[in-house]
């Protein structure tokens, strides 16, 4: 596995384990992820990859309609129901 592979395991993994899916992906899964990310990071490069996932909410906002918010997950831990 090359470099920049091996890099993208780590973001994928850390990816999948601040949205909770860590424990339901399989060593293949998290590969084949890490190698489509290497793949476009060599394409397109990472500014427009996340580091975090983005934690999306819904909220009334006056006369019955719904406002979508856009937060990053936390880094320490999984509250929420993010786990």
């Amino acid at each position: 596995m090359g470099r920049e592979t091996h890099r993208s395991v780590g973001a994928v993994t850390r990816f999948a384990r601040a949205t909770g899916d860590l424990h339901s992906l399989s060593t293949v899964d998290l590969r084949l992820m890490a190698l489509a990310r290497t793949l476009e990071v060599a394409a397109h490069g990472d500014s427009h990859l996340r580091d975090l996932p983005v934690r999306r909410s819904a909220r009334f906002c006056g006369q019955g309609r719904l406002r979508t918010l856009h937060s990053p997950v936390p880094h320490h831990g999984h509250s929420d129901g993010w786990s």
